[in-house]
């Protein structure tokens, strides 16, 4: 069976399962999952919790205290449904903490197609997903935020989980009357390097916005980063055919950046238009095909991209 790794950190309970397969790639959610599996497991009986490597080795002993015991395990290479059938009596619950790879995709299988377990994939979290979140957050600390606060935060925070939960800490510890823009801006990092800023440098010195990259693009998941935030900043000037309209569209939060974008805006006319489009097709094109040049690539997309739009 598969579950939502948000919908099980919202839910005040849910059902309990036998086997819970946690992989993904966002490390952070995953733990936070376990740790979960592990708190409901433990409301109403004292746990043992072991780690240990694989399933099919493992010997079950009994508790002499009558402890119910739960297992972590990393090693998938023994995983099979006569295996899992092997333990489904005993009392234990077994937890797989698995990072995705080419061999977990058959081995999530089994475990979608069983009743006692939960499939529970964990990835950077979606704008639905945060939104979720901190509605969450805001019903249980009964606060309000103003609108242009509210998709603020959306836009601002982390997609890891570990980090949007700090985040959401320090505004639960704001006095109520001190929730401003202003005030989360100071207390929210924009991001962990920076790499939302990028696209408002663009008027520095060729050179100056070369350090810049190279300091705040170094690896693939940042760059896909920079990437995202200037496709959709390009999209905000390309879906608009008239200045008034574009100024609406620019959200509440960037009024800082607001006349640096109607700037951006005015200089971009149909001819340009149709070469941002090419820019941004061909380098999101080359992405796919050459990873080992993604950087060097990614800057020379910056260096084309603010020719284009500052000339």
């Amino acid at each position: 069976m598969k579950a939502d790794p948000v919908e099980l950190l919202l839910r005040d309970h849910f059902e309990l399962k036998k086997f819970y397969f946690i992989s993904g790639n966002e490390k952070t959610l995953m733990d936070k999952i376990k740790d979960l599996v592990i708190k409901s497991h433990s409301l109403n009986q004292k746990l043992i919790i072991e780690k240990t490597k694989g399933l099919k080795s493992l010997v079950e002993e009994s508790s002499l205290f009558g402890d119910k015991k739960v297992y972590i395990l990393a090693d998938i290479t023994d995983i099979s449904n006569e295996v899992l059938d092997s333990k489904s009596e005993d009392e234990s619950v077994y937890v797989f903490l698995v990072e995705n790879s080419p061999k977990v995709k058959s081995i999530k299988t089994i475990f979608l197609n069983r009743k006692d377990s939960y499939l529970i994939d964990c990835y950077d979290l979606s704008q639905g997903s945060k939104v979720k979140i901190l509605n969450n957050f805001l019903e249980k600390k009964s606060m309000s935020l103003e609108k242009d606060v509210y998709w603020y935060l959306i836009e601002r925070f982390d997609k890891k989980y570990g980090f949007l939960e700090k985040e959401m800490e320090k505004i639960g510890m704001l006095d109520r009357a001190d929730i401003s823009l202003d005030t989360i801006n100071k207390i929210i990092s924009n991001s962990v390097t920076g790499i939302q800023n990028m696209f408002f440098e663009l008027n520095k010195k060729n050179q100056d916005l070369v350090n810049i990259y190279k300091q705040k693009v170094t690896n693939k998941d940042e760059l896909g980063e920079f990437f995202f935030n200037f496709k959709k900043l390009c999209f905000l000037v390309l879906d608009n055919t008239n200045e008034n309209d574009f100024s609406k569209s620019i959200p509440p939060y960037m009024f800082k950046e607001k006349n640096y974008l109607i700037n951006i805006y005015k200089k971009i006319n149909q001819k340009k238009r149709a070469s941002l489009l090419l820019i941004l097709f061909d380098f999101e094109k080359s992405l796919r095909k050459e990873s080992s040049l993604s950087l060097a690539l990614g800057l020379r997309f910056l260096l084309k991209f603010k020719k284009l739009v500052t000339s």
